[in-house]
């Protein structure tokens, strides 16, 4: 009874780590494929800038700035007298 408990115990330890390291295991592949895609997207921003005859290396690491329209905050109806302010 005492063996049997033991090799139970035994058991489940060896499942608990096979998981943890199946769930590093996946991790560490997609943190080389994320790698591996951004890489390919740096060299077709570099290829596209040398067909643009660009050849300046520091543009490459410019970030992009995007414009956002913003909505304008929501002040009550003005007209019953209801505000979000008090």
């Amino acid at each position: 009874e005492k063996v049997a408990y033991e090799r139970r115990v035994r058991e489940q330890k060896l499942r608990v780590e096979m998981m943890e390291v199946r769930r590093e295991n996946a991790s560490y592949i997609a943190q080389v494929e994320a790698g591996k895609k951004l890489d390919h997207i740096e060299q077709r921003q570099r290829r596209r800038q040398d067909k643009q005859g660009g050849g300046n290396k520091d543009a490459g690491q410019e970030t992009k700035r995007r414009k956002i329209k913003q909505k304008k905050p929501f002040e009550g109806d003005k007209k019953a007298g209801v505000s979000l302010f008090i």
